[in-house]
């Protein structure tokens, strides 16, 4: 009798739980984790109680915080305080340890089965004061009880006066957590940063830099040169700047950093071809503005248009002013200007390359295939440029 009333305790809390809100039943936990993007429910506002693990949360609003913060919640939900909550069941097994991956883009506290394990950002009274945090999927360690439901609950805070933009590797979603054993966990933080860093790319882009504006020095009448030395300046501030992004973990940081090394990759890639004009020898300056304005497009669609669409719009400017590049390059071999055919191939294995890279992260190939296909596609075509400039 005494067990039988216990098994129908335990029976009516299940049910509880599950009339409340829905349960996110994970069976079996892959050594790469699951993400945690079912069962989410939010209500705007705040209140002490609502960290409970016994709270009713019945009447909040369902979401999708694994989502692009503007998409997942609605404005209204965006300029206050409100509150997360996911209810879980995961098989545990004594000694196992677990551990939360959160990406995020405010300022959070977050509460597992009815306690406080961290606080992510600054939280203030005072909403100036307010400043949005992204862990970027640090190892958060967990105790889940055995058997029962467990609670995740995320009291969020909003930055005033953010503007979201998913710039490079930058992705604001509102909540994204992964659910991972401890030490794959580890090992998966642990290797999220590529082979080949971006501080081989600032030491590549200082020495063509010094390099080429030092011929330029000997020899002022290959303006091409100059040219060439002033894409690798803009390269070189671009990904000293994009060192800092990914070393901060403020959100508004991180933004500021992106936008330096847009802005910067702007410039870097209309001297560059300005660079390739002019060792061509080129009359015509009809397909150099139309580089410059698709460089300059390109920027604006990045920062102004629908954060949906314009990776792909991104993607295609990025291959058409290769492609102009080819024109011109292939101008070139007409005219037999020598060093055309070496700049014409670059130009054919950046389109590869690009190509390649982008496949690469849209069939979520391995980290290095990206890494290695992403590097290849900057720097081949700058290498034919200072081989025929040398």
């Amino acid at each position: 009798m005494k067990y039988s009333m216990s098994f129908l305790l335990i029976a009516c809390q299940l049910f509880s739980y599950g009339q409340q809100t829905g349960v996110f039943k994970i069976d079996s936990l892959p050594p790469t984790g699951i993400f945690l993007n079912k069962g989410w429910r939010w209500h705007k506002g705040d209140n002490a109680e609502w960290a409970k693990q016994d709270n009713d949360s019945a009447a909040w609003k369902e979401v999708y915080p694994d989502k692009f913060v503007f998409d997942a919640l609605p404005l209204a939900g965006r300029d206050s305080v409100c509150w997360l909550r996911l209810y879980f069941t995961i098989p545990v097994k004594e000694k196992e340890n677990y551990s939360l991956m959160i990406e995020q883009s405010g300022a959070t506290q977050v509460f597992f089965n009815g306690e406080k394990i961290k606080e992510y950002g600054v939280i203030s009274n005072d909403k100036k004061q307010i400043k949005a945090f992204n862990p970027m999927g640090k190892p958060l360690l967990i105790f889940p009880k055995t058997g029962g439901i467990q609670t995740l609950s995320v009291r969020y805070f909003f930055q005033p006066g953010m503007t979201y933009r998913n710039l490079f590797n930058m992705r604001h979603f509102l909540f994204r957590v992964k659910l991972v054993k401890i030490g794959n966990a580890i090992n998966i933080y642990s290797s999220h940063r590529a082979p080949i860093n971006e501080g081989f790319n600032v030491g590549f882009c200082l020495v063509f830099f010094i390099t080429h504006l030092i011929l330029y020095l000997f020899y002022p009448v290959s303006r091409s040169n100059l040219s060439f030395s002033l894409w690798a300046f803009f390269s070189l501030i671009g990904n000293i700047y994009l060192v800092k992004q990914y070393s901060s973990n403020f959100v508004e940081d991180r933004s500021f950093n992106a936008l330096v090394v847009l802005t910067a990759f702007m410039f870097a890639g209309i001297s560059l071809a300005l660079s390739m004009y002019l060792l061509l020898k080129q009359k015509t300056r009809l397909l150099i503005v139309l580089i410059t304005l698709l460089h300059v497009s390109n920027v604006l669609i990045t920062l102004y248009g629908d954060n949906n669409k314009w990776p792909f719009i991104s993607f295609g400017m990025e291959i058409l002013v290769p492609l102009l590049i080819l024109i011109i390059a292939f101008n070139g071999i007409r005219q037999k200007v020598s060093g055309a055919y070496i700049i014409a191939g670059g130009a054919f294995c950046y389109i590869i390359f690009w190509t390649a890279f982008n496949l690469s992260l849209l069939f979520n190939m391995e980290s290095y295939i990206n890494d290695i296909t992403f590097h290849l596609a900057a720097f081949v075509f700058p290498v034919s440029i200072s081989l025929v400039l040398g």
